[in-house]
């Protein structure tokens, strides 16, 4: 849901006459905010014990319960995660990384829901991401480390083309990302993981609030993480009659077929597996991703067109 939200945002930005604005852009990916980062600390420690303990069920627990209303944490809760932690035997080093074991534990369904064409691109692309990979495990001193330094990648390779620069300066918006800027950069980068993440009170970006909390009112200081999608997922969204509505246009056999990014039988498949299969379970979730990516790719690709971008422009003009 993100890129689709940010086209809507973006509209209403312009919309109110506003050019310019500060984005949180990088805030998550240097300060470790993301839910993942506090997952992978436990599966972490799990491994290291060789089990989970009775406090390590307890934070388990916490943590989840503490993630199910924004259902981040739900997509990808993948019970085999063992299968899928990066391995360097040169190093003799293992990382843990929620972006690894949703990679490759989607791997089949992904190279099966692409076309021809950008499964091509897509094989580069994972042969990139293994080399990018190898070159983490020989300089990252932790896994927290490893995990922001894969996050920041994806600053340019998603959030930046598909919810950020690209969208925004589609509507004439220039966004201000003051988290990215040089020194905050090698700021962030300094750090070790507890002045980043308070995994007694599963406080993410611990050192942005204890630096701020005088600055914000009370019921700030300690507030938790919720993206901007909280508490919705594909499934909520296909069930609005407005949501089934739109949903029902971009994800119709023609229109799939007519982009020529995804293979049209496959994503039927995948919708008629995901309204039978049980709420919160492995398949349910990894089908929700899949089904959420082609249709926002579908949003984005209609928004992205030359012809709407030149009727956007006559618009502000």
């Amino acid at each position: 849901p993100l890129p689709v939200g940010m086209v809507l945002l973006s509209q209403h930005i312009r919309n109110a006459g506003i050019k310019a604005c500060l984005s949180g852009d990088g805030a998550d990916e240097l300060f470790a905010g993301y839910p993942y980062f506090k997952l992978d600390q436990l599966r972490a420690l799990e491994r290291k014990q060789g089990g989970i303990s009775p406090e390590l069920a307890e934070q388990y627990r916490r943590v989840y319960q503490k993630e199910h209303s924004n259902k981040v944490m739900l997509w990808f809760p993948s019970s085999d995660w063992h299968k899928h932690i990066f391995q360097d035997r040169e190093c003799e080093r293992e990382y843990i990384s929620s972006y690894i074991i949703r990679e490759r534990s989607t791997l089949g369904y992904r190279r099966r829901l692409f076309s021809a064409s950008v499964n091509a691109g897509q094989a580069l692309m994972q042969e990139q991401t293994r080399e990018f990979y190898q070159s983490l495990s020989k300089c990252a001193h932790n896994g927290v480390d490893f995990n922001r330094a894969l996050s920041k990648q994806q600053l340019t390779n998603y959030i930046f083309p598909v919810q950020g620069d690209r969208v925004q300066m589609s509507h004439s918006i220039e966004a201000r990302v003051p988290f990215l800027d040089n020194d905050v950069v090698s700021f962030a980068q300094s750090l070790p993981p507890e002045y980043l993440m308070d995994m007694k009170h599963l406080q993410e970006k611990h050192i942005l609030h204890e630096s701020f909390k005088d600055s914000l009112p009370a019921h700030m200081h300690y507030r938790h993480k919720q993206a901007y999608h909280s508490g919705y997922s594909w499934d909520d969204f296909s069930k609005d009659k407005e949501g089934r509505r739109i949903w029902k246009h971009y994800l119709n056999y023609s229109h799939i077929k007519q982009s020529g990014l995804f293979d049209p039988l496959f994503v039927k498949g995948l919708q008629q597996v995901n309204r039978l299969a049980p709420s919160h379970s492995s398949i349910k979730c990894k089908t929700d991703m899949l089904l959420g990516n082609v249709f926002s790719s579908l949003v984005l690709l209609d928004q992205l067109n030359p012809q709407n971008l030149q009727r956007e422009a006559q618009a502000v003009c």
